[in-house]
C-alpha cells in the first residue's frame, strides 16, 4: 500500500496516486537518488516498477507450493518512503511521523515447502 501513496506531498496527507495492484504498464522514475544511504550519485537512474497487491503475492507462494505459516504487517520501514512525513523509528527503521497506524508500510510472511 505504502508504494501506492504520493510520496512527493508538503504536507501529512496520504494520497493515492499509484496503483495498488499489478498493472500492464510500469511506474517509470528516472531520479538520482536510492533508498539506501549514500553519498554516491546514481548516473543512469531510470527503473520501471511494478506494484503487486498481498492477494497476489500470496497466491504467488500459494501457486509454488509454501505453505504460509505467518503474515504480519508492519507500520515501519528501513528507509524515509515518504520525505518529510517520516520520522525514525530506531533500528534503523522509519514510520509516519502523525498516526503513524493509518498505513502498513512493510510487511514480514514466512512460508515453508512441504515435502
Amino acid at each position: 500500500m505504502l508504494h501506492s501513496l504520493d510520496d512527493g506531498r508538503d504536507d501529512d496527507l496520504l494520497v493515492i496516486r499509484y496503483p495498488y495492484f499489478e498493472t500492464i504498464e510500469p511506474l517509470v522514475t528516472d531520479g538520482a537518488y536510492t533508498y539506501v544511504t549514500t553519498d554516491t550519485r546514481i548516473e543512469h537512474g531510470v527503473t520501471h516498477q511494478w506494484n503487486h497487491g498481498i492477494g497476489d503475492i500470496v497466491t504467488a507462494l500459494l501457486g509454488a507450493g509454501l505453505t504460509i505459516t505467518g503474515l504480519a504487517e508492519h507500520t515501519s520501514i528501513p528507509f524515509e518512503a515518504l520525505p518529510g512525513q517520516m520520522v525514525q523509528a530506531g533500528g534503523g527503521e522509519w514510520r509516519l511521523a502523525r498516526d503513524p497506524d493509518r498505513v502498513p508500510c512493510s510487511f514480514t510472511i514466512q512460508a515453508v515447502k512441504r515435502a
